[in-house]
């Protein structure tokens, strides 16, 4: 297995997110998310492929910004936000560097409003 630096583990994830949300390229994005992806959200169906559907059924203009990105180990943490939806959405999300080959790391998800951070809970993201 390959050692990789934070900085080339910033760039894997930031090039999944672009190749996902921004280019809509569902073949290129399967190598960043496992076919065994857990999807925390309950209103996106399971797996991979209701991440993908749910990408599918947004407008052509959806974009995913970039606004941190921190990384340390094989652990990259993003926060962002979606545009061209009709109104800005944020996300946060702590994964490992989704590496092919690499065990599957942990990820954050917010079980309530934004104000409510002591109610973030961790899950197995099983990101490659």
């Amino acid at each position: 297995m390959p050692k990789t630096t934070p900085e080339q583990n910033k760039a894997i994830v930031l090039k999944a997110f672009d190749t996902l949300f921004n280019k809509g390229d569902y073949a290129a994005a399967e190598r960043f998310w496992s076919p065994t992806y857990v999807q925390h959200s309950a209103h996106i169906a399971p797996g991979r492929e209701g991440l993908f559907a749910l990408v599918r059924a947004t407008p052509d203009s959806l974009r995913y910004e970039n606004q941190l990105i921190i990384a340390e180990g094989d652990y990259v943490i993003a926060h962002g936000r979606f545009t061209g939806i009709g109104k800005a959405s944020g996300l946060d999300c702590g994964r490992r560097c989704p590496i092919r080959g690499r065990s599957p790391g942990r990820a954050l998800g917010r079980v309530a409003r934004r104000s409510h951070t002591e109610r973030i809970r961790e899950w197995s993201s099983h990101v490659w």
